[in-house]
């Protein structure tokens, strides 16, 4: 078989049985490959062996007409039927021609090797090569096979198993009809309303921005002073204004006194008065001057105190004493003494011991609340009767000191309720309550600790 070219070897009988063996180059060296061990399916192959690659002569010869003749090609790709009689039995005798290689050729040969032409060029044909595979031609996958093999014209593929798929013809949602949100107002928001929103967003919040309002301004003619103050400065190129709008009408302060007060012409040395109907000033003319002297001045005291030496006429002194003893008290007209305690007298910032002494609590009650902020500098404790809901405790306001003590006496109106403490009550020993014991009263007692700035907690206690 050496030597000898494609186009000369005789055809295969169709279909292939799978165990003929085919010549293949794999890196780089010629090799041999059984074609059924060709990774081209059996369809595929079918398809081929009943196709014909297309060829310009072979199209030629399919365009003759004529029933008879011999195919005669005459040009490139141009084919005629020869009608004309040829010898069909000639004895030759030809020595140099029965010597030769070509004696032996047989019209079999012949009519072969035109068939093997008639194929064509396989060097231009397109067959496949290992270098094809996973470049222009898809490489073997289970998958795919898988996929290949499914029956069935419409539907999803859906895989249930290693290289096994299937046909889904299930039918799945493609629209949705939501007639609560497209009746609501946010069914007509778009895209340019949130982004406008967005941008008014990061304009800030105009209430805190410092905005005047009109209703913070009063009017030209009667300014709120408490809402608008003018300090420094001069104020330049404003028209005067006019009395009737609450101004002098004039630009200098002695322009201003004419026009505000009665005409000065004719009135040297008189005096500005009330008038007698106390509608408006004018001016007078005072008889005697303007002198005078004082002849008597007198004290008066609130009950509880008494005066000597009043009134004092030319010359003296004013005395005043008292009978009272004790600690004085004022009612707002007059005084009285209360019987002064027989010890010290209790000082506000001094270091003193107290006995027998009772300091009344300062305590808040109410029957129910939900939310509770202490005020240490008003209350000592807080009571809740008849509690109907979640209570949250928050931090004690007001400026407590070390040692203040803080007390929670609760009780619910029979069902439990929820109890949330801020994170300034730090237990120490105990657990705080997260919840009231139902139609049971509960106590609960703090300790300022000013060393962390936190209420300790330090006893919890539950009615039997």
């Amino acid at each position: 078989m050496a030597d000898v070219k494609i186009s000369a070897l005789p055809a295969a009988s169709t279909p292939l049985a799978g165990t003929e063996v085919v010549p293949i180059v794999q890196s780089a060296t010629t090799v041999k490959v059984a074609v059924a061990d060709l990774p081209i399916s059996t369809a595929v192959q079918s398809a081929l062996d009943n196709k014909q690659a297309l060829d310009a002569d072979l199209t030629a010869i399919a365009a003759l007409t004529g029933t008879l003749g011999l195919l005669k090609k005459t040009a490139a790709n141009t084919w005629t039927l020869d009608t004309n009689t040829y010898l069909t039995s000639y004895t030759e005798t030809d020595p140099v021609f029965s010597a030769s290689a070509a004696a032996g050729i047989t019209s079999t040969n012949i009519s072969n090797w035109n068939t093997a032409y008639g194929w064509g060029n396989h060097a231009s044909a397109g067959y496949l090569t290992s270098a094809d595979i996973g470049s222009s031609v898809q490489a073997y996958d289970a998958d795919l096979s898988s996929i290949a093999g499914l029956a069935g014209t419409s539907g999803f593929l859906k895989k249930t198993a290693a290289n096994t798929w299937t046909l889904d013809t299930n039918s799945y949602l493609t629209t949705e009809s939501d007639p609560v949100f497209t009746a609501s107002a946010a069914f007509g928001i778009t895209t340019t309303n949130i982004s406008n929103w967005n941008t008014a967003y990061g304009w800030g919040n105009h209430a805190s921005a410092g905005y005047a309002l009109s209703s913070s301004l009063g009017t030209i003619a009667s300014q709120n002073a408490s809402n608008v103050s003018i300090t420094g400065g001069n104020i330049s190129g404003i028209t005067d204004l006019a009395i009737a709008d609450g101004g002098t009408g004039a630009s200098t302060a002695s322009a201003a006194r004419l026009n505000l007060l009665p005409s000065i012409s004719s009135n040297a040395g008189k005096v500005l008065a009330v008038n007698i109907g106390a509608t408006d000033v004018e001016w007078i003319t005072v008889t005697g001057g303007l002198g005078g002297t004082v002849t008597s001045v007198g004290l008066t005291m609130p009950s509880g105190f008494s005066v000597s030496g009043s009134p004092v006429t030319t010359s003296g002194t004013l005395a005043v004493s008292t009978t009272l003893s004790g600690v004085i008290t004022g009612n707002g007209s007059g005084f009285s003494a209360v019987t002064a305690p027989s010890g010290t007298i209790v000082g506000t910032t001094d270091t003193q011991t107290l006995t027998n002494k009772r300091i009344n609590p300062r305590v808040s009650s109410a029957a129910s609340a939900s939310s509770l902020t202490p005020d240490i500098s008003s209350f000592d404790q807080y009571a809740y009767t008849a509690l109907a809901a979640g209570l949250t405790i928050n931090a004690p306001t007001g400026t407590p000191v070390d040692g203040n003590k803080l007390m929670f006496r609760i009780l619910d109106n029979g069902t439990s309720r929820s109890l949330t403490w801020d994170a300034t009550y730090t237990v120490i020993g105990v657990t705080l309550p997260t919840a009231t014991p139902a139609g049971k009263t509960l106590y609960v007692g703090c300790v300022y600790n000013a060393n962390n700035t936190r209420w300790d907690v330090i006893a919890v206690a539950t009615q039997a």
